[in-house]
């Protein structure tokens, strides 16, 4: 992540959890309750949460592991300080015990070959710099048959829903720019420019497995998975 893109999410830190629900109409709850059954280890074990941002995600995962009866830790990673600060305050307030957060760069993981059973990243792989380098890191991380889930948003391809969902991004372009332009101007341009297909293609370079994109309602979110 560039300092430019790290900058923004600092500036929008304190606004960030409740525009999400604003602007995606509540469904952006639903997204990562996907996501995170998807990154839940069969057998419990460890979970790594890639730019885990305000803790979200990690926070779902936490929770379905609960409600499942899987034990499991979850360490969240993100290189933007004011993000992990309110993720932190938001684990102490829940009382959710096993979820940890530290600085972390998605493209460089300080952790040894397959530590992991998961890797999660929620919403972030349209603001990595290099692709191909996170998909390889997160496999290094993973032990065998470890799996990679990553939730973010683009628009489909050859869909009849596409004209109004790229209506539905310049309204959150426009509402957001009330309060930071360049961010959510950032937002709809790295949505409108990401393609999850090509980001699957990436997974199956890096040498993983099974690689499956699932759509969202209403078309606009998907979830990539892979096996190691």
């Amino acid at each position: 992540m560039s300092e430019r893109i790290d900058g923004m999410f600092t500036s929008i830190s304190r606004e960030y959890d409740i525009l999400n629900h604003l602007f995606s109409m509540g469904l952006d709850i639903w997204w990562r309750r996907r996501a995170a059954y998807l990154a839940l280890p069969i057998n419990g074990g460890k979970v790594l949460d890639v730019a885990a941002g305000t803790g979200d995600l990690s926070i779902a995962i936490m929770d379905a592991s609960l409600k499942r009866g899987r034990r499991i830790s979850v360490r969240g990673v993100d290189l933007n300080r004011s993000m992990l600060s309110i993720a932190r305050r938001k684990v102490k307030r829940l009382g959710a015990e096993g979820i940890t957060f530290s600085l972390g760069d998605a493209l460089a993981l300080d952790y040894p070959d397959g530590a992991f059973d998961s890797v999660s990243t929620g919403f972030s792989l349209r603001n990595f710099d290099d692709i191909s380098l996170f998909m390889g890191e997160a496999k290094r991380v993973l032990r065998r048959n470890g799996k990679l889930v990553a939730l973010d948003m683009a628009l489909p391809k050859g869909s009849l829903s596409r004209p109004l969902l790229n209506a539905y991004l310049s309204a959150v372009g426009i509402a957001g720019g009330a309060v930071d332009r360049e961010a959510y101007g950032w937002l709809v341009k790295s949505v409108r420019g990401f393609d999850s297909g090509a980001a699957a293609k990436k997974a199956s370079l890096a040498g993983f497995r099974k690689v499956a994109v699932e759509t969202l309602f209403p078309g606009i979110a998907f979830i990539l998975t892979a096996v190691k």
